[in-house]
């Protein structure tokens, strides 16, 4: 007891098998030392226990006596500081040498809590009874409690959590880059003829509508002049490009005339061989400015390349079954590890006795086991769901189009 007074800090005393109190040593003393103190006298071989004691309350008690101590129990009063004033003002009438006080000590309190008084246990005397449950609604405690106890530990170590829910994450993501998707970009890009800086373009014209719709459809994106009568659109480009060389070239994209022979309109398309997009313009503007004449302005021609695919990846021999897996096993390396996680917390349990404990309270296998699968497997639902959604997302970003409603429900079930 004394070393435990000493080196313990927190102190249980355990009888008949139940934990009776637990404590700090200062709380279990004041606890269960109902307004006691301890006074030890150190005595000579003369002094007369009797006359010591009278000095005190009425109610001490002598606890043990030998030839040179005497240790009392003494009510903590308000006259406990003068009765031992006293003392020391006659302790060489009294035959005392020396005065120790003290709470009561440890093994005091273990026979103070462990002693019964008519059948009752002398803790009991002072706390209020308590209500045992039992049956049906002792399980659902300890259900409750288990949750309670898996839920603190989660929280208190998020990072195993965080591992179980995003490491497979790292899976998909490696995954995604193992798909080869083709460097040469096949998207549909408008030609129009705002693709170049402030087009300008020259045109001639014998058929007045046409000539106004070709006008109109330039000028939605640039400039456009009529060139006078008396001369024809190419000695008017060459005129301007002696006049402004550099203008001339980054500027004059598409040019156009439009003459009436034996009752047919003809067009001749002008393009820049500076202009990479030049040609398809011309014969662009061409054809919408004839369209609009003959049909209105409602009808139009839209214009767009697209690169056709490369032809060396188009013809290399890909080998499914491969590919699928090495996915499969890249998965795996990241899934299987994150599955171990779940069972850190019954290892640590099992090391440190705690399950153990768990058992002698009363808590069955089955109930350990249920709760710990029940709050895994949550856990678990909610790793799978953002797997799911990031397999989803890489579907959608890569194009790969293989989750649709029946694969992730085959997924999930």
């Amino acid at each position: 007891m004394e070393e435990a007074d000493i080196l313990g800090d927190r102190i249980a005393i355990l009888h008949g098998g139940r934990l009776r109190s637990y404590g700090t040593a200062m709380f279990l003393k004041k606890q269960y030392g109902h307004g006691h103190m301890e006074v030890t006298l150190s005595t000579k071989s003369w002094c007369i226990p009797d006359k010591v004691i009278s000095k005190f309350d009425s109610r001490t008690q002598q606890l043990s006596l030998d030839k040179e101590k005497i240790v009392l129990n003494v009510p903590y009063t308000d006259s406990l500081p003068q009765s031992l004033d006293k003392v020391e003002s006659e302790k060489n009438k009294l035959g005392v040498t020396g005065i120790s006080v003290s709470l009561i000590t440890l093994e005091q309190v273990f026979l103070k809590i462990v002693k019964k008084e008519e059948g009752t246990p002398l803790n009991e005397l002072f706390t209020a009874p308590s209500q045992k449950i039992t049956d049906g609604e002792l399980c659902i405690q300890s259900i409750l409690a288990l949750f309670w106890k898996k839920f603190t530990y989660t929280r208190k170590n998020l990072t195993n959590l965080l591992f179980i829910l995003f490491l497979p994450i790292v899976s998909v993501i490696l995954m995604a880059f193992s798909y080869n998707i083709p460097a040469d970009s096949t998207n549909i890009i408008p030609l129009k003829l705002n693709i170049y800086r402030h087009p300008k373009a020259l045109y001639s014209s014998s058929n007045e509508e046409i000539g106004q719709q070709y006008r109109n459809t330039i000028q939605d994106f640039g400039e456009a002049q009529l060139v006078a009568p008396d001369i024809n659109v190419q000695e008017a480009l060459d005129i301007f490009s002696k006049e402004n060389i550099a203008e001339y070239r980054n500027n004059f994209i598409v040019s156009a005339e439009f003459n009436n022979i034996t009752n047919t309109t003809w067009g001749n398309g002008l393009y820049s061989n500076l202009a990479v997009h030049s040609v398809p313009l011309t014969v662009n503007l061409l054809s919408n400015a004839f369209i609009k004449a003959l049909t209105g302005k409602n009808y139009s021609i839209d214009l767009s390349r697209q690169q056709l695919p490369s032809t060396l990846s188009s013809s290399e021999i890909e080998l499914p079954e491969a590919e699928a897996l090495s996915r499969v096993l890249v998965f795996c390396s990241f899934f299987f590890p994150t599955m171990a996680f779940f069972v850190v917390h019954p290892l640590q349990e099992t090391k440190t006795k705690i399950k153990q404990l768990q058992r002698m309270t009363g808590v069955t296998s089955l109930t350990y086991w249920s709760t710990m699968f029940a709050f895994d497997f949550l856990i678990y639902t909610m790793s799978v769901l953002l797997i799911m959604i990031a397999l989803y997302i890489m579907d959608i970003i890569l194009g790969i189009r293989l989750y649709y409603g029946t694969e992730i429900r085959k997924f999930l079930f």
